[in-house]
Formats: structure tokens, C-alpha cells, sequence
């Protein structure tokens, strides 16, 4: 493992964002369009230093593409959000059996593929793989595959040239491995419990310019956000640590500093978090991340 790196660090600052029109805030997504941020009650995408409000919630997993935004729902369908913030939703194909949940939704650029794995229908967690192309949804006949479980974490890796997947848990059991979707066929490496988090919270993503991929979780001594290094061949290394000096170190500054919830942008190679300030009004984080990104050893093949 490596030594904790200090990670540069901005403070909390206020976007031009009511609460009442996003309401419960959900994970941001970042993508080349720009950056996401969506709630109950509505959603805001922002391009530049430009937002764009939509007093419309869009429920279901979502997913940053080449070109925009898609949300799946429950039952399947897709809906596009382009990078002026409007809606398309075309008719759906046949999906999933029934009502999915908690499944794991990422973009393949190379395949042009929606990839979705896992979930639960009900209280039962599956394992299924199914990529959306064309309009139309088809399930992946794969000969192994990663334990059902949902919540799980997923990103377009360039480097292994397919999905890294982790976290997520199912019936109490949490999991820590690792598993990668490539050319339709999984890989799965396991690996030790090496932090007592829920990976089902943690950030999963990869900066494209580096090729790094890191794993972020909360962490109570420091108190602060853990920034671990996909080192390859299925192992992880701490790598850094990121620190919100704008948050109270109290008990109460500590449960609002957990609330946020994050992305990396990729224009800026910052992690963007979203939630509530010590005033308990909405927040966006921003932590740069490029100069860490490029001094971080490569991916071992």
C-alpha cells in the first residue's frame, strides 16, 4: 500500500440550487454533456457554468453517455436527457422480468451499450447481465458470472477495455470483490474485506486522461473521504484522502458530510459532490483531482 497522498481540496460552496426544486437529492452523474444533479422533485444539469432546471424527477438507474443522460426505469425503459437538459423516451423493448431494483447501470463508449447488471426482483437478488443497444434490451448468456447482489458499483474501465465491478450486498452479506465485463464475458477476482465501509455507498469511477480508476468511502479517523487505486490484477491500494475543512468535525457535521454524494467530472477531473453545509443548505463540492491523477502509477495488466 501506498501513503496516504493529501489530495487537493475546495471548500463547500453554494450552487444556485433550491431544495425545493430538486427535493432528496440522488447520486450526480458527470459526463462529457456536462453534470447532472437530480432529486424527487426535479433535476438540474449543468454545462459550463450553466444550469438548466427541470421541475421533473426522474426516477430509475442512471447512466452518463457520450452525448448526454439515460435513466432506466424499473420496468425497462429508457429515457434520454440530452446536453440541453430535455427529455426522449422511446418505446421500450422487452427488459427484465418484473420490477427491478438496486441494479449496477453503466455506459460501454466502445460498444455503444448500456450495461446493467444485478439487482433484485422483490426481496430476491439476481445476477443478470443485459446490455440495451439499438432501442433494444437483450440478455447477456454469460458461463460465469459475479454472485447476485444489488447496490452494486460499476465503471467503463478504457484501459481493461470493459466494466469494473464491486460493492453492493444482498440477504445481510456484503461483497468486496471485483468482477470485469469485457466482450460479454465476466472475470471475477476475489478480494478481502480491506475496509469496514459498505461499498454499496462508495464512489466507483475512472478519470479517462490518466486511465486511474479509484473507489472513494467515508472514513472516520481522518475523518474525511478515502481515496483507494485500482492497482490491477484485482487488487486496490489506498492512495489518498480527501478532507472537508468547510464541514463541522462534529457529530452532526460528520452525518452531513456523509450525506454528499459524488461524481468525477471528467471535463475537469474534479470530484463534484452534492448535499448540505453546516447551515444545512444544499452544497456542491468540488475537489480537484488532475495532478494527483497524473502522479499515480499505471494500472498493472
Amino acid at each position: 500500500m501506498t501513503d496516504t497522498i493529501t489530495v487537493p481540496t475546495l471548500t463547500a460552496t453554494m450552487a444556485p440550487i433550491s431544495a425545493g426544486v430538486l427535493g432528496q437529492f440522488f447520486r450526480p452523474l458527470a459526463g462529457p454533456a456536462g453534470v447532472l444533479l437530480s432529486g424527487t422533485q426535479g433535476y438540474a444539469l449543468r454545462v459550463g457554468e450553466r444550469w438548466v432546471y427541470e421541475p421533473a424527477a426522474i426516477w430509475g438507474w442512471r447512466a452518463a453517455t457520450d452525448d448526454g443522460f439515460v435513466v432506466v426505469d424499473p420496468q425497462g425503459g429508457v429515457t434520454h436527457i440530452d446536453a440541453a437538459g430535455a427529455r426522449a423516451t422511446p418505446g421500450a423493448s422487452s427488459g427484465p422480468d418484473g420490477m427491478l431494483s438496486t441494479a449496477a447501470v453503466a455506459w460501454d463508449p466502445a460498444r455503444k451499450a448500456l450495461v446493467m447488471f444485478g439487482g433484485a426482483l422483490g426481496k430476491r437478488a439476481v445476477a443478470e447481465t443485459w446490455e440495451w443497444r439499438d432501442g433494444v434490451w437483450k440478455r447477456a448468456r454469460v458461463k460465469s458470472k459475479p454472485a447476485a447482489r444489488g447496490h452494486a458499483q460499476m465503471a467503463w474501465v478504457p484501459a481493461l477495455g470493459g466494466m469494473l465491478v464491486t460493492g453492493g450486498f444482498a440477504k445481510g452479506q456484503h461483497f468486496y470483490d471485483l468482477a470485469l465485463y469485457r466482450d460479454g464475458a465476466w472475470a471475477v477476482w476475489e478480494h478481502p474485506a480491506f475496509c469496514e465501509v459498505e461499498l454499496a455507498a462508495a464512489l466507483l469511477a475512472c478519470d479517462a486522461a490518466s486511465g486511474q480508476v479509484i473507489l472513494g468511502y467515508w472514513t472516520n479517523e481522518p475523518r474525511g473521504l478515502g481515496l483507494w487505486r485500482y492497482a490491477g490484477r484485482g487488487r486496490w491500494e489506498l492512495a489518498g484522502h480527501v478532507e472537508f475543512p468547510s464541514v463541522s468535525t462534529d457529530l452532526a457535521g460528520l452525518w452531513r458530510m456523509q450525506s454528499f454524494l459524488f461524481a468525477l467530472d471528467p471535463a475537469t477531473r474534479s470530484l463534484v459532490g452534492v448535499g448540505h453545509d453546516n447551515d444545512r443548505q444544499p452544497a456542491v463540492v468540488s475537489v480537484a483531482l488532475g495532478a494527483w491523477f497524473d502522479a499515480l502509477p499505471p494500472i498493472e495488466e
